[in-house]
């Protein structure tokens, strides 16, 4: 199956969109988890097949230090 994978990226304005092939939904969703955890600019990942959104995984906000 092909299932198709917005990416939020923090250095641009609009989504990634990358085409991701896996056996299953459950394949799809640990790729598209290994894409958000493998960059620090991913802020979230959408996996959607068709023309359905199946999962939208995010990345936890980041705490700022402060003094």
């Amino acid at each position: 199956m092909t299932f198709e994978v917005y990416i939020d990226d923090d250095r641009y304005s609009v989504l990634q969109l990358l085409f991701v092939d896996a056996r299953d939904e459950a394949e799809a969703i640990g790729k598209a988890d290994a894409l958000l955890r493998g960059n620090q600019h991913y802020r979230s990942v959408e996996l959607w097949t068709d023309e359905e959104q199946r999962v939208v995984l995010q990345r936890p906000p980041q705490r700022r230090r402060v003094g």
